[in-house]
C-alpha cells in the first residue's frame, strides 16, 4: 500500500512540475486572418520551435512547453509572402506563466506581464520616445524599478535595441537588484548579449575577409541536388545571405531581382537560407519566383559563421577567382552599381581587339 501512495505522488509530482513549464498564450488579434504563423526560441537552450495556429473569431490560444524564458514572434502568412499589409508581433514568455496579448502595451496575466506592458506603455510614452538621448530615458526607468523582471525585457526588446550595444546592455542590466540579475530572466539577458556581441565582432571582423579566399561549400538546393560553391571558378558570384522570416530580406528581393535580369547568363547568384525551415523556405521560393540559384542551409552548417554574416539580408561578391570582394547590406548600399562596373568593365575589355 505504501508502494502504490508512494507511485501515485510520484506521478502527481511529476504532472504538476510538468504543468509548470506549460505557457499559455492567448490573443486578440483583429484583421489578421484565419491562420498565423508562429516562431519561438528558448533563451536557454537555443531550442526553436515553429508552428502554424488557427484562429477563431480573431482569437487564438497556443500552449508551449518552456525550461527557461523564450522570445515567441507571431506573422501571419501574407506577410511573410508579402501579401497585403505587415502583421507581427515579438513578445517574451515564461514557463509556467499564462499570458492573454491584446496589444503592444496591453497584457493580461500573472504579475510579470503587468509589469511587461508597463515596460512597454514607458517605449511608447513620450519620455522614452521623444527623449534626445533614449538610452539615458532606458537607464532612468531602470533604477525605477530595479526590482521589475520586465526591465530585462526592456533592455533585451528589438525597439530598444538601436541604442543599446554591448556596453550599454551590460550597464543597464547591472542596475537592476541582485535578485533579477540572478533570477530567471537570465537567460534572456544572456542569450541577448551573446547575439550582439557575436553581431558586433562580425561586422568588425568583415573587412579582414575581403580579398581573401571564399570557403568553399556543399548545400541542397531547391532541386534536392548537391550545389558546391568552387563549381562556379570562373564567374562572379553574388551570395545573398536570407531567410524567409525576414521581412527586410523578402523587401529587397525585387532589387535583387531586377539586377539579375539585366545580368543573368553573365554572372551566379546563389540565395543561402538561414536559421530557415526547409518547407517554409521552398515556399518563399515557389511564392516569390526566385530564378537564381537557391541552397538551404541547416541548422548544424557553418556558412554564416565562415563568411561573419551578422546582419539580414546579406550580400557577399565573389570574384571569378575565388575570392571575397565586397560585403553589402541592401538597400543601404550600391552592391549592384558597383558589380554593374565589373561586369561592363570586362565586356569592354572582352571586345576590345
Amino acid at each position: 500500500m505504501k508502494r502504490l501512495f508512494a507511485f501515485i505522488f510520484l506521478v502527481l509530482f511529476l504532472q504538476s512540475v510538468s504543468a509548470q513549464s506549460v505557457c499559455r498564450v492567448t490573443a486578440e488579434c483583429r484583421n489578421w486572418g484565419d491562420t498565423l504563423l508562429v516562431f519561438v526560441t528558448e533563451c536557454g537552450s537555443g531550442r526553436e520551435m515553429a508552428d502554424t495556429v488557427l484562429m477563431k473569431h480573431d482569437r487564438f490560444s497556443y500552449d508551449v512547453k518552456l525550461n527557461s524564458p523564450a522570445i515567441m514572434n507571431v506573422t501571419t502568412p501574407a506577410s511573410l509572402e508579402r501579401r497585403g499589409e505587415y502583421w507581427a508581433e515579438r513578445f517574451v514568455i515564461l514557463p509556467g506563466e499564462s499570458l492573454h496579448f491584446k496589444s503592444y502595451s496591453e497584457m493580461e496575466g500573472t504579475r510579470f506581464f503587468r509589469q511587461y506592458a508597463q515596460a512597454r506603455r514607458f517605449v511608447r510614452s513620450s519620455a522614452y520616445r521623444d527623449s534626445e538621448d533614449k538610452y539615458v530615458a532606458i537607464l532612468d526607468y531602470v533604477k525605477q524599478n530595479r526590482d521589475d523582471e520586465a526591465c530585462v525585457t526592456l533592455i533585451t526588446d528589438y525597439v530598444t535595441s538601436f541604442v543599446m550595444d554591448e556596453r550599454k546592455l551590460q550597464e543597464a542590466f547591472d542596475l537592476l537588484s541582485p535578485e533579477v540579475r540572478n533570477g530567471r530572466m537570465r537567460p534572456l539577458f544572456d542569450w541577448t548579449l551573446h547575439a550582439v556581441q557575436t553581431k558586433q565582432s562580425r561586422g568588425k571582423n568583415q573587412p579582414t575577409l575581403v580579398g581573401q579566399p571564399a570557403k568553399d561549400f556543399k548545400l541542397m538546393d531547391i532541386h534536392g541536388a548537391e550545389l558546391q560553391l568552387s563549381s562556379f571558378r570562373g564567374s562572379y558570384v553574388l551570395l545573398d545571405f536570407w531567410g524567409s522570416w525576414c521581412m527586410p530580406c523578402l523587401k529587397g528581393l525585387s532589387g535583387l531581382k531586377e539586377f539579375y535580369e539585366r545580368n543573368k547568363g553573365r554572372m551566379a547568384v546563389i540565395g543561402i537560407s538561414c536559421h530557415d525551415h526547409e518547407e517554409r523556405w521552398r515556399k518563399a521560393v515557389q511564392e516569390n519566383h526566385l530564378p537564381w540559384h537557391n541552397v538551404f542551409a541547416p541548422k548544424n552548417c557553418k556558412v554564416t559563421e565562415d563568411y561573419l554574416v551578422n546582419a539580414f539580408p546579406t550580400l557577399v561578391l565573389i570574384s571569378p577567382d575565388g575570392r571575397i570582394l565586397r560585403y553589402a547590406t541592401p538597400p543601404d548600399s550600391d552592391i549592384y552599381a558597383f558589380i554593374q562596373h565589373l561586369l561592363d568593365g570586362n565586356r569592354l575589355k572582352e571586345s576590345t581587339p
